[in-house]
């Protein structure tokens, strides 16, 4: 069931993903949405994967990321540049960071968490 559920939300991510893409074609990409110093050219956290937290620094021969901290995902921490942290909270590289989604431990029929 909650399989089910996670693929009829990611069908439905798509469609709006799609038809969001068809309306508005001029969407530049925010300096915040990107993973390089040099696409952002602003200072700040910056996930250069969802493995590694940097900071975005200007040197007079342009940008450079600083490694900050390397998070534990093995144990369940992911950046976050958001919060400028390696963090278990839910955030874009959370797997469940789709708000309302929870891990799955057996089959059946839950209430909304």
């Amino acid at each position: 069931m909650c399989l089910e559920k996670l693929l009829v939300s990611l069908l439905l991510l798509n469609v709006v993903g799609l038809l969001l893409g068809a309306t508005v074609t001029t969407r530049r990409i925010q300096p915040r949405e990107t993973n390089s110093c040099e696409g952002r050219q602003s200072p700040g956290p910056i996930c250069e994967s969802c493995e590694l937290l940097a900071t975005c620094v200007r040197h007079s021969n342009g940008w450079v990321n600083i490694p900050v901290e390397s998070c534990d995902v093995a144990n369940g921490y992911y950046c976050n540049a958001r919060l400028g942290s390696c963090t278990n909270e839910t955030g874009p590289c959370h797997p469940f960071g789709i708000e309302g989604n929870f891990q799955c431990t057996s089959q059946g029929i839950f209430p909304d968490p």
